[in-house]
């Protein structure tokens, strides 16, 4: 288990605004769990595909079969790192982690459009929004609408902080984009016979069907919009102004946090790295 320890926190416009690290000795446990999270793509379940060989088969044709396939379900670099499909991943399922840990959300994997990326859309950034899921607070349910940035960009606030906040903004402008994200989500849920599953589509479907003219569906949205920063001075200086321009009279009376993961580390060596040692270890 991480601790994610809130370092800082205030309110910006309205807004609150926290800032995260975690502590160096759980930098193994951090790794652990997003390769995990990384290798439960269903793309490297690899085994799977040995039954469409025929039973004679030799164990180094399996062997190559499994190569090759593995080859083919890996992210290609891009020149830009910006670009690079392994960093998106691993930084959206950082957010995750933050998110399950300290805000009670969960992603159920039947749904998460990362674990169930096919292999023609791979290498392309998904549509829609980066991040959902459910909250679970006692009772009570909300939708998770998570976009996510990483910067390691020396000012404050970083050249992302104006894209998070356009990505906050689609979501509020255009009630269709969230609609099709809720629509996505409960028709991929495996609802078997689990109670708190039939609970969740339940939600959904009335949240689907909630008054438009008062845009009603925010009040059981909550949005996290989220930084994955490397700047030491977020922490040293207690500066959580990423976050200055994210204005409660602007956006409206909607459930949003905004959250800062101070990384002090390169964040796109640390992601395509980690993903490369991910798929090295299946």
């Amino acid at each position: 288990m991480l601790d994610f320890q809130c370092k800082s926190s205030t309110t910006i416009n309205g807004f609150e605004i926290k800032a995260y690290d975690v502590d160096p000795k759980f930098d193994d446990a951090l790794k652990n769990l997003l390769k995990n999270k990384i290798q439960k793509i269903k793309l490297y379940d690899i085994e799977k595909y040995s039954d469409y060989l025929p039973a004679d088969t030799t164990p180094e044709y399996r062997e190559a079969f499994k190569k090759k396939l593995l080859s083919i379900a890996v992210p290609d670099n891009h020149k830009i790192n910006w670009f690079n499909v392994k960093r998106t991943i691993t930084t959206e399922f950082m957010s995750q982690l933050l998110l399950e840990n300290n805000f009670n959300c969960i992603f159920h994997e039947e749904v998460d459009k990362r674990i169930n990326v096919d292999p023609v859309m791979l290498d392309k950034q998904p549509a829609g929004i980066d991040v959902v899921g459910i909250q679970k607070e006692q009772n009570e349910l909300k939708f998770v609408v998570c976009e996510v940035k990483a910067s390691g960009d020396s000012k404050i606030p970083c050249n992302s902080s104006e894209g998070l906040l356009k990505d906050i903004n689609n979501a509020l402008d255009n009630r269709k984009r969230v609609e099709k994200e809720i629509f996505q989500y409960m028709g991929n849920l495996n609802s078997s016979d689990n109670e708190t599953i039939k609970n969740i589509i339940h939600f959904l479907s009335n949240l689907l069907m909630t008054d438009k003219t008062e845009n009603k569906i925010y009040e059981s949205i909550v949005f996290y919009p989220f930084l994955i920063r490397n700047n030491e001075r977020i922490l040293n200086e207690n500066n959580l102004n990423d976050f200055k321009d994210f204005d409660k009279e602007k956006l409206g009376d909607i459930n949003l946090s905004g959250i800062i993961w101070s990384f002090n580390e390169d964040i796109d060596n640390f992601c395509i790295n980690l993903y490369n040692e991910a798929i090295e270890e299946l």
